[in-house]
């Protein structure tokens, strides 16, 4: 399998980024569809250039709004590339869709982080 680069309407500075959603359903579909529903959408990855791995404010916001859609799936993973003084960090966390007391709340696992590539 593989990653998908930023969809059409995403907007890029080297400050931010906001991921745009035009045509992003379609193309689940089509890998859906191509694979005869082996493969499927895991989440969703960016980079944080010259910043730690570490999500966001606006990736919370980000995660809580995919994951209250409508038609949206119950868990998504967030992997998020970023560079420190000490090397380039990987960072994983797991948003969840839980009920609780009849609301529905997107919550999310510890953050696991890793070096993988020591600064020279």
């Amino acid at each position: 399998d593989d990653a998908s680069g930023p969809p059409p309407g995403s907007q890029a500075t080297p400050m931010s980024f906001a991921c745009g959603t035009t045509g992003v359903e379609d193309e689940l579909q089509r890998r859906i569809t191509e694979t005869r529903g082996s493969t499927t959408s895991v989440g969703m990855w960016h980079t944080h250039p010259n910043m730690p791995a570490t999500p966001s404010a606006v990736d919370h916001r980000g995660m809580r709004q995919i994951l209250s859609e409508g038609g949206a799936p119950r868990r998504a993973l967030m992997l998020i590339v970023g560079t420190r003084r000490d090397g380039d960090q990987l960072s994983a966390t797991l948003f969840e869709q839980r009920m609780q007391q009849g609301e529905t709340e997107v919550v999310h696992a510890p953050t696991e982080t890793v070096l993988i590539a020591p600064a020279a």
